[in-house]
């Protein structure tokens, strides 16, 4: 069965494929299957759409200062905060790009279809991590070194300055070298937004999001 499926993908067109596997799974099962029900059935047409993308650390910061982000009118239950220590390795991962969990956001719109803010079904506590570092509620962690490091490629008056005293008396944003500013305003933070089911007056559109959100 494998080597015909095998045969079926190095020789077709993607849609030739799907047609001579669902016939060879037919033929497994005694009985014939149809191709386009079978494409309907496992490939639903859904009423929205996710647009994965990225916002950078300055952009989600502006448009929490901007109060375009709330929460769901549904919402049961508040996130429960993050320690310090939990915000200061959630900024060290953007820092470094390592793993993390995306924000998921759902596009909301006026009634010509404009954006004019974002639901947040999943990620406040990002969000706030990310805007708290801004106004020096937390410091840089220690473990960001090579950010130190990358910045004195920029300067000429650190050689002298060891990490240790650095982060002892400018972890804060605010207190930070202009070139390690820029760098930690570019990073990018992965985002999930929903989309084409922004009009909080439509009801469709509410059903459809608030079962969104209870999968989150």
């Amino acid at each position: 069965m494998f080597e015909e499926m095998l045969t079926s993908y190095n020789n077709g067109t993607v849609e030739e494929v799907r047609t001579e596997l669902v016939t060879i799974l037919g033929s497994k099962v005694g009985k014939s299957l149809d191709p386009e029900l079978y494409k309907k059935e496992f490939n639903p047409i859904l009423p929205y759409s996710v647009s994965r993308t990225s916002m950078s650390m300055n952009k989600i910061r502006e448009l929490y200062d901007e109060y375009k982000f709330q929460s769901p009118v549904w919402k049961v239950k508040e996130e429960k905060s993050w320690t310090v220590e939990q915000q200061q390795n959630y900024i060290d991962s953007i820092l470094h790009q390592s793993y993390y969990s995306s924000i998921v956001l759902r596009d909301i719109c006026n009634e010509r279809l404009e954006n004019i803010g974002y639901e947040v079904f999943g990620g406040w506590q990002q969000i706030r991590s990310i805007c708290d570092f801004f106004a020096d509620k937390i410091q840089l962690p220690k473990s960001l070194r090579d950010v130190w490091e990358f910045s004195c490629y920029f300067r000429e008056d650190c050689s002298d300055i060891t990490i240790d005293s650095w982060l002892k008396y400018s972890g804060h944003y605010t207190e930070l070298y202009d070139s390690i500013k820029e760098y930690i305003c570019n990073c990018e933070v992965c985002v999930d937004i929903l989309v084409k089911v922004g009009d909080l007056q439509n009801e469709k559109h509410q059903a459809i999001a608030q079962k969104v959100f209870l999968t989150v």
